[in-house]
C-alpha cells in the first residue's frame, strides 16, 4: 500500500456492502490519494430551487395540514419555569456565507481554539476571533474524491481524546449518484491534510438514498445515521429504513481501509424505525456503550420513545445493538409552521429527534414540537434513563411570543455524579420578530434560565416562491472541552436570505453546576472581611485552575489568577478592598474541578 502525504490532502476509498440483518463489517483497500493544496479553482457550484416546495404524501400531508389549521392561545405564562442568570453572549460574528435554503448549520472547535463551520455547500475553517484560516467548497472535497453531483448536508465534529476533526456530507441525490463522503482530520490542524473515505448511499443495490446525516462518536467509533430514500419520492412518502454506520475511528485517523459495521433492518414491532439521531459523550467522546433515539416524527401526538443501544465497538468484533421502548410522561407532535412577520411561515418539518447527549447514566434529547396548550410551534426536551423501566421525562419549550424550532444540546455541567445541567440553542420566529438565533440553559435542579438572543433577524426569509419558507434542518452546539463554563454555536438569522452566525458563550450562573469532589478541606477566612480573603485547599491531583469572582447575578466581575497548582495542600489569598461592599461568589475552576464558595465584602 503507497501512501502519500500532501498538503490538505484526501485518501479516498469506496466501501462496497450487501444487505442484511445482521452488520456488516469489512476492510477495502484505499483506492487513491489526492492533493487538494494544489493551486485548481474551486467553483464552488450550487442549485437552488425555488418553486414552491413538493409536499410528502400520505399521513403526514393531512396531519400537518390539521395541526397549521389549529387555532393558536396565548397561555399566558412559559410552559417551563424560568430562574437565574441567563448565559452571555461573549462574542458572535458571521460564518459561512451563501443564500442556500434550507441553513444546514453546523460547527466543532478544538482545544487550540481552531473553528470549523459548514453550511450547505462549503465549509470554513476559522479561528476563535473569527478570522478565517481557509474556506473549501463541499464540491471542491467531492471533486477529489470521485464524481460531484451535489454536496450538501454538511455535519462536523471535534475528538478531544485524539484531538482531531471530522467531517461528513453527502453527494447527489438519487440511488446511482448518492454517496456519503467521511473526512478525517490527520492532524489538530484542519488546514492541513485529511483522509477522506465514499460510502456507498445506496448499499443494499435497490432504488434507494441516503439522506440527513447525524453523527456522534464514541472513545472508538465514528457512528453516521441516514435515512434511505426512494428515488423521486419524499423524505416522507420515500422512507424505506434507517440505518446506522459503525466505523473504527483509529482507521479513519492513520488513513487505513476503513474497519466499519453496517447496521440495517432496524424494527420495532414488524415496522421500520424513521429517524435515527445518535448520542454523544456529554463531558467527551465515551464507550463502549453508544445510544441512538427515535420517535413516531409524523404524528399529530404520541409518547412513544424508542432507545436503541449500541454495545461493543468494531475492533470488538461482537457488537450488538438492541431497542427498547419507553413512554414519555408528556405527548409531543407534529410542529405547526412559524409565521413571520411578513406572513410568509418557516417550515418545521417533523417531531423527529433532533440531537441527543449522554452524561452520568441519563440520555438528554430533544426535537421540534407541537405545544399542546397553544399549539404553537416549540422545542421538547427530555431525559431517559437507558437502563430503566420508567417513562422518559419530557419538557415542552414554548413561549407566548416566540416560535420555535430546531435545537441542539450540550453538556454544560461540571462532571459531578448528580450534575446534569444543559444548555440548548435553537432557532426563534414570531410574527412581530424575524427568524433568529438563541440559547437557554437548565441548571443541575432541573430549572431553566431566561432566554438569550444570540442573533436578532434583519429582515424576513423570503427565497422560495411560495408562502413556506425553509428554516434551516439543524443547528450545532458544543462544550468547549478544555474550558469549563464556555461553548460554541452556530445558528441562523434572517436577512432575506439565511445567514449563519458563529458565537461564543459563558455561563455566568454561578448555580448552575454543583462542585465536584476534586477539592477538599476548602476552607475561606475571614469571612466577611473588608481587606483579603485567604483560600486553603487540598488538591488530590496536579491541575490547571482559575480563580474566578462573580457577582450574585452571575455576572463575572473578574478573574483573579489562572496557574496550574500542585497536587497537596495549598494556600491562595486574594485583596479585596478593591471590590464594592456585598456578596459575590468564588469559583475555582479547573477540567476536573468545579468548587464555589460564597463571601462578603465589609464597607
Amino acid at each position: 500500500m503507497r501512501k502519500v502525504l500532501l498538503s490538505l490532502g484526501l485518501v479516498a476509498a469506496c466501501l462496497a456492502t450487501r444487505a442484511q440483518n445482521a452488520p456488516v463489517r469489512s476492510k477495502t483497500p484505499i483506492q487513491k490519494v489526492v492533493n487538494l493544496s494544489e493551486d485548481a479553482p474551486d467553483y464552488d457550484p450550487q442549485i437552488l430551487t425555488i418553486q414552491a416546495m413538493p409536499s410528502p404524501g400520505g399521513d403526514y400531508k393531512k396531519n400537518k395540514a390539521y395541526v397549521d389549521a389549529l387555532p393558536r392561545h396565548n397561555t399566558g405564562n412559559r410552559q417551563y419555569k424560568a430562574q437565574g442568570a441567563a448565559p452571555e453572549v461573549a462574542l458572535e460574528f458571521q460564518g459561512n456565507t451563501g443564500g442556500g435554503t434550507p441553513n444546514d448549520n453546523d460547527m466543532c472547535i478544538g482545544n487550540d481554539g481552531k473553528i470549523i463551520s459548514v453550511l450547505n455547500s462549503s465549509l470554513r475553517m476559522i479561528d476563535s476571533n473569527g478570522a478565517t484560516l481557509l474556506s473549501r467548497s463541499l464540491a471542491f472535497f467531492a471533486n477529489s474524491v470521485g464524481s460531484l453531483n451535489r454536496a450538501f448536508d454538511p455535519r462536523t465534529l471535534y475528538d478531544p481524546i485524539h484531538d482531531r476533526y471530522i467531517v461528513v456530507f453527502l453527494n447527489g441525490n438519487e440511488s446511482t449518484t448518492n454517496n456519503p463522503v467521511i473526512c478525517f482530520s490527520q492532524t489538530n490542524d484542519p488546514t492541513g491534510d485529511w483522509n477522506c473515505y465514499l460510502l456507498p448511499g445506496n448499499p443494499f443495490s435497490d432504488t434507494s438514498w441516503s439522506d440527513y446525516p447525524i453523527i456522534s462518536i464514541s472513545d472508538q467509533d465514528l457512528f453516521l445515521t441516514l435515512n434511505l430514500l426512494e428515488d423521486d419520492k419524499g423524505w416522507q412518502d420515500g422512507f424505506r429504513q434507517s440505518i446506522i454506520w459503525q466505523i473504527d475511528l483509529a482507521s479513519g485517523y492513520e488513513g487505513d481501509s476503513l474497519d466499519h459495521n453496517l447496521w440495517s433492518d432496524i424494527k420495532y414491532d414488524g415496522k421500520p424505525i424513521w429517524s435515527i439521531c445518535p448520542s454523544q459523550g456529554g463531558m467527551k467522546p465515551s464507550g463502549p456503550e453508544t445510544y441512538f433515539l427515535s420517535v413516531r416524527p409524523g404524528d399529530i401526538q404520541n409518547d412513544s420513545l424508542f432507545v436503541h443501544t449500541i454495545k461493543g465497538s468494531v475492533k470488538d468484533g461482537n457488537a450488538t445493538l438492541q431497542t427498547k421502548l419507553f413512554k414519555t410522561n408528556k405527548s409531543y407532535g407534529l410542529p405547526p409552521s412559524a409565521p413571520q412577520p411578513d406572513g410568509q411561515k418557516m417550515q418545521t418539518n417533523d417531531a423527529r429527534v433532533l440531537t441527543a447527549m449522554h452524561q452520568n447514566g441519563l440520555i438528554h434529547f430533544a426535537g421540534n414540537t407541537r405545544d399542546m396548550n397553544s399549539n404553537a410551534a416549540g422545542i421538547y426536551y427530555g431525559v431517559v434513563d437507558p437502563n430503566a423501566n420508567a417513562a422518559a421525562n419530557l419538557q415542552v419549550l414554548s413561549y407566548d411570543t416566540l416560535d420555535l424550532g430546531y435545537p441542539d444540546i450540550a453538556y454544560a455541567g461540571s462532571g459531578a455524579t448528580n450534575d446534569h445541567s444543559v444548555i440548548l440553542t435553537f432557532s426563534h420566529v414570531s410574527p412581530n420578530t424575524f427568524p433568529g438565533t438563541s440559547v437557554i440553559y437548565m441548571n443541575y435542579s432541573g430549572i431553566f434560565s431566561q432566554l438569550t438572543r444570540v442573533k436578532s433577524g434583519l429582515r424576513d426569509v423570503d427565497v422560495l416562491l411560495d408562502s413556506l419558507e425553509r428554516w434551516g434542518d439543524y443547528t450545532g452546539i458544543q462544550k468547549a472541552y478544555n474550558t469549563h463554563n464556555t461553548f460554541w454555536l452556530a445558528g441562523s438569522y434572517g436577512d432575506r436570505i439565511n445567514r449563519t452566525t458563529i458565537a461564543k458563550i459563558v455561563n455566568n450562573d454561578p448555580q448552575l453546576s454543583v462542585q465536584t469532589e476534586a477539592i477538599s478541606e476548602l476552607s475561606l477566612f475571614p469571612n466577611p472581611s473588608a481587606n483579603y480573603f485567604q483560600l486553603v485547599f487540598e488538591l488530590p491531583a496536579r491541575e490547571h485552575l482559575s480563580f474566578k469572582v462573580y457577582d450574585m447575578s452571575g455576572k463575572l466581575v473578574t478573574t483573579l489568577l489562572e496557574d496550574r497548582v500542585k497536587a497537596g495542600k495549598n494556600q491562595f489569598k486574594f485583596n479585596s478592598s478593591m471590590l464594592l461592599a456585598g456578596s459575590y461568589i468564588l469559583a475555582i475552576e479547573g477540567q476536573s474541578t468545579r468548587v464555589q464558595r460564597q463571601f462578603v465584602v465589609q464597607p
